[in-house]
């Protein structure tokens, strides 16, 4: 389970497909997906995978610190769906 909790490496922009993946652990480990979550951005996300360590480990979280970029001001919802 652990494995599946690694964070995926990460790159200049954030990839719609990797906010999707952090959304759906998210999901997988608190078992819903409110509507409230549907509507976050990517970086609010990230800042709540962050804020989680059963989620992520405090060295994972440091490596998603980054500048919000256009792709990461998606809504969680827009990307979910994707």
């Amino acid at each position: 389970m652990l494995r599946s909790l690694r964070a995926p490496p990460q790159t200049e922009g954030a990839h719609p497909s990797t906010v999707n993946t952090l959304l759906t652990r998210i999901v997988s480990i608190t078992g819903k997906q409110n509507q409230e979550q549907k509507k976050q951005t990517a970086q609010q996300v990230i800042d709540m995978i962050k804020s989680k360590p059963e989620i992520i480990s405090p060295e994972w979280a440091q490596d998603l610190t980054r500048k919000p970029t256009p792709e990461t001001q998606l809504t969680a919802h827009q990307v979910y769906r994707c």
